[in-house]
Order: structure tokens, then sequence, then C-alpha cells
């Protein structure tokens, strides 16, 4: 398994249900346990390099990431957010203080962070790398976090389970929020996974669902029809 990737999805509250190996990655399924918030944190990390990065991290969650690193002896390189959270108060600041992580968040955010990001930025972990896409509406720093080479996108709060962000919020647009979904996210190739931030209506990630992002779509952009 040397050289791997892990990526280990984290609900606030969770259980362990398998994990799954093959030749280029392991994935640790972890489903939430009727979670007020059902809000999503995700580790990725490279075993070779074992370094890692923690994307939505929760505040109230801190201590179950830290052991979790410590058992897969991982070295936090960056806690992300994807955008300024509303429902729940980041982890990055006590991340920061317990490992040698930097903080990470969009430039548009307005928020205060080690590393601000841009469009097109892109993040490496040990041999990995994600791209930073700027997928404004919901707010107007929001990202979606793109690995190309495992076909993966964390959406954030831009397109969730049958369903995307609030606009109602300050910042909120909905003509932009419209725009990115279509113009950014469904652009990416028809082999992706898509990972929202959160669960709201208490149904489970598509973790292995074989549909692209369009298809995906047609759930969560079409009226709920």
């Amino acid at each position: 398994l040397r050289g791997i990737s892990v990526h280990i999805f984290l609900p606030k509250n969770y259980r362990t249900i398998s994990l799954l190996s093959n030749i280029s990655k392991i994935f640790e399924k972890i489903l939430q346990l009727n979670l007020f918030w059902l809000t999503f944190a995700y580790l990725l990390a490279c075993l070779k390099k074992r370094e890692a990065i923690l994307v939505d991290p929760v505040d109230t969650q801190v201590e179950r990431d830290l052991k979790l690193m410590e058992e897969l002896k991982l070295d936090l390189k960056y806690a992300i957010n994807t955008h300024c959270h509303a429902d729940h108060i980041t982890s990055t600041g006590i991340l920061k203080n317990k490992t040698n992580c930097k903080s990470m968040i969009s430039l548009n955010s307005g928020a205060k962070a080690d590393i601000l990001l841009n469009d097109g930025d892109r993040i490496s972990y040990g041999d990995r790398e994600i791209e930073c896409i700027s997928t404004p509406g919901h707010t107007d720093g929001c990202m979606t976090l793109v690995n190309y080479e495992e076909r993966i996108a964390m959406t954030g709060d831009t397109l969730l389970i049958r369903a995307c962000g609030r606009t109602d919020f300050q910042q909120g647009d909905p003509e932009m929020l419209y725009e990115s979904v279509h113009s950014k996210i469904f652009l990416l190739p028809e082999d992706f996974h898509l990972y929202p931030a959160h669960d709201y209506k208490d149904e489970a990630v598509p973790w292995n669902m074989k549909c692209g992002p369009s298809q995906l779509g047609q759930l969560r952009m079409d009226g709920g029809e």
C-alpha cells in the first residue's frame, strides 16, 4: 500500500462502516448518526509522505480528528475551510495550536487565515494535489476543491445532496450560485464523485455512486422534480 492515498470522510458523529482498498486508494466510509447539522469534514492524505489536509473541520470534533490522525500517523499540513460557515464553528484555530498546520480559506471570503486562496490555486500534500475552484453564490468565498487524480470534488455548500447552498444569507446570490454549479461543477468529467459539506436531508453521501456531476445535478437543481 506504499504511496497510495487515504481519504477519511468525517461527519460530526460517526461510526466506521467499512475499509475498502485497491491498487490506487483506500476509502474508509464513515456515516453520521442522527445529527442536527449533518456536517461533513474530509481528511485526505498521502500515505507515502504521511502528509494530510483536513477540509471543513468542526470545533466540537477536534479531539476525534486529532486522535484519528495520530492513529494513522499523519502530519496535518493544512486545515481548509471551503467557505465561512454560518451553522457551525471551524476548528482550524484549535488545530493550529495543537499541530504545525496552517489555515486556509478563500481570499474572497474576507476571513483571516495563514494562506488566502485564489481561483486556480493548487494545494499539495505529499505526492497529492487539489485545485481550488471559486464557486460563489452561497457566499462570496465559496470554493470547490478538486482532486483530478482521484476523480473527486468537495463542493462545500455550493452543491449538496438534492439541494444547493442557501442564498438568503449575507453574500448570497442565487444567479451566481446557478452559474457556479452549471458552469464549473457540472463541467467536471462524468466519472467524478462529488462530496458536499452537509447532508441536511438525512441521506447517505453517495460514496460509490456511479454517476457524473450533470446527472447528480438533475436531482438538485430542477426544482425537486
